[in-house]
């Protein structure tokens, strides 16, 4: 019938009547529209109703009509190399204006194939360590002077590791 826009996106709009008016072909007759002069005419007389084998049922993802594919990767390959495989015969053999998308555990995996990222993963660790260390010394001020010392620990061990790579190798080195 239309479109309307409703929490940023487009909505198809259908007109359907109530079950039992819809029953039967022959009921169409019993709706009316409007013609070009303003008056109300039977939708029968502007259709032809012919029998039609078709689907019982079309899904639906993301308000668009849609075939759903399940697989599982072969034997020694990957869930990965086989979207990725699904992915390059999709691109091959259909037609630019089809798209597709992924739901359940596939959605999930191309989620977490994004990743987070290492400084969110750097911040969130530090947090939990003071957080930590704070519940462990009971206090809100000694946790800064062990997270301050520990960036000087660990460049006092890159110049000892510098210094014994040119030595013989060392347990400290090896911990």
């Amino acid at each position: 019938m239309n479109y309307f826009n409703r929490f940023g996106r487009q909505w198809q709009v259908y007109v359907e009547a109530e079950g039992e008016d819809r029953a039967s072909a022959e009921n169409v007759g019993q709706f009316y529209v409007r013609n070009n002069k303003g008056e109300n005419v039977p939708l029968s007389t502007l259709t032809t109703i012919k029998p039609r084998l078709g689907p019982e049922f079309t899904l639906r993802f993301n308000e668009y009509r849609s075939a759903q594919i399940n697989g599982s990767a072969a034997p020694g390959y990957s869930a990965d190399q086989a979207t990725a495989a699904l992915e390059d015969v999709f691109k091959q053999t259909m037609p630019r204006e089809m798209g597709f998308d992924y739901s359940g555990i596939s959605f999930q995996e191309q989620k977490a194939r994004e990743g987070v990222p290492p400084a969110v993963v750097f911040g969130l660790s530090l947090l939990f360590v003071f957080l930590i260390l704070a519940a462990l010394y009971e206090s809100w001020s000694l946790p800064f002077s062990v997270l301050l010392s520990t960036p000087i620990a660990i460049s006092g061990h890159s110049l000892y590791s510098g210094f014994a790579e040119l030595c013989s190798a060392t347990l400290f080195r090896r911990i």
